[in-house]
């Protein structure tokens, strides 16, 4: 009887080591770098032993990674989600995609960028900070986290993510494309619409596309994705744009219209002038953009127009 009980104790023991080898396999390929840049710190949350990232390495787990400033570091979990952990961030891996089950992580400080992939059925996304978490299937967000402000907000950029707070018991909302949910400790959660710079933002987070089976792709093939001259185009030309509409604010309205290459026509009317960028016309009525907003303008009123420098 005794010797049956070890039999049954061994056959247990082994039945849980292949488990757990092949759980340890399945999540070799689930979770990946993909690029990096910067000082990052990977910590195993559970052993409090450190790494660097290298392309190619793998994400337990438990890890906690952490970028300094003007790092980032992007991962892929299996072929589904890409998440890319900006600069100055404190991150928990809680859990990687297995069939039905979560991929979870928590922005401790910082924030986190995830493009998703539709997810198969019974699989889900989530993001959790100190005050909210965000539960997705298939779309693009921002989530952020500022510790010392106590303040967390989602930012979506495609798709429809669903908040949750945490605190003073408020029920979930569904943020859409181009609003951000903002969740602080003293105020319920609200949405705001993003303005343009925001949108920017985030469109020029999303360049980056899924790489497919990047476990049999080469480290230099890895990062032909994110050298490609296109992506690099593309980050420029909304990196100027954002600068551009930085500078807008300090400049007077018409200086704004010559900045944004708007061109300028100015109108000599029945009772004093204006110049402005035409938007739009038909037979009776001119749209014209002052640069503090547009302005419409009856064709009668007009004695004469010329182009304006």
């Amino acid at each position: 009887m005794a010797l049956k009980k070890i039999f049954v104790s061994l056959l247990t023991l082994s039945i849980a080591t292949v488990i757990s080898a092949c759980e340890k396999n399945n999540q070799t390929k689930n979770c990946m770098v993909l690029f990096y840049i910067g000082k990052v710190k990977i910590t195993d949350s559970i052993t409090s032993q450190t790494r660097s990232p290298k392309i190619k390495g793998i994400i337990k787990e438990n890890d906690i990674i952490e970028t300094g400033p003007k790092a980032n570091l992007v991962l892929q979990v299996h072929n589904m989600a890409s998440i890319r952990i900006i600069e100055n961030s404190r991150v928990k891996i809680n859990a990687i995609l297995k069939k039905g089950k979560n991929t979870e992580l928590s922005v401790e400080n910082g924030k986190v960028f995830s493009k998703l992939k539709k997810l198969s059925r019974g699989s889900t996304y989530k993001v959790n900070t100190p005050n909210n978490f965000a539960a997705v299937r298939g779309t693009s967000f921002l989530t952020s986290y500022d510790a010392k402000e106590k303040k967390s907000s989602v930012a979506v950029h495609t798709g429809v993510v669903k908040v949750t707070p945490k605190i003073n018991k408020q029920k979930s909302i569904l943020v859409t494309k181009n609003k951000t949910a903002v969740i602080g400790l003293k105020k319920d959660m609200y949405t705001i619409r993003q303005n343009q710079i925001q949108q920017l933002e985030l469109k020029k987070l999303h360049l980056h596309k899924f790489i497919k089976k990047p476990e049999n792709k080469t480290v230099e093939e890895i990062k032909k994705n994110f050298q490609s001259k296109e992506i690099i185009k593309s980050e420029k030309a909304i990196a100027d744009t954002i600068t551009v509409l930085k500078e807008l604010p300090k400049l007077s309205p018409l200086d704004r219209l010559r900045k944004l290459g708007k061109e300028l026509t100015y109108f000599k009317l029945s009772r004093g002038q204006i110049i402005g960028h035409i938007v739009s016309q038909d037979k009776n009525i001119i749209k014209l953009d002052t640069g503090d907003g547009i302005v419409e303008l009856p064709k009668r009123k007009i004695i004469k127009r010329r182009l304006f420098k």
